[in-house]
């Protein structure tokens, strides 16, 4: 049993636990002598991950646009902030940063760019297609 932490601070288990209500009562006493509030919440595996039920959840192959991209550059936005408005995991965010800023970032300075616009963004995207 690993247990991790979300983007919210709140504790959560890295794979879901299948247990008897004998067992449970004993993980719950557990964490409970921690000193920390626990609620227990009983989740569909499918809905485990997702922060809003009714947020459109985009395939996982769809090609991401400059007006997304250019979020990752911004740190005033919160992660929560991003995930609701393009509708893409916290997981695929963080991976697409991960693998996009740095060699974007390093095609601006060899291009001459400053500062990272939805413009600039498009014309790195046209370069990958070609």
């Amino acid at each position: 049993m690993i247990l991790q932490f979300n983007n919210e601070g709140k504790l959560d288990f890295k794979a879901p636990i299948f247990t008897d209500e004998e067992y449970l009562k004993k993980i719950v006493a557990f964490l409970r002598s921690t000193g920390k509030e626990v609620k227990v919440q009983e989740v569909k595996e499918v809905e485990r991950f997702t922060i809003d039920p009714n947020r459109e959840i985009k395939p996982a192959k769809e090609s991401w646009t400059a007006e997304e991209l250019i979020l990752l550059f911004d740190e005033k936005i919160a992660l929560s902030q991003i995930i609701k408005k393009i509708g893409r995991s916290e997981v695929a965010i963080k991976m697409r940063k991960a693998e996009f800023v740095p060699s974007f970032l390093s095609w601006c300075k060899k291009e001459g760019h400053s500062e990272p616009t939805i413009k600039i963004i498009n014309k790195y995207l046209e370069r990958d297609k070609e």
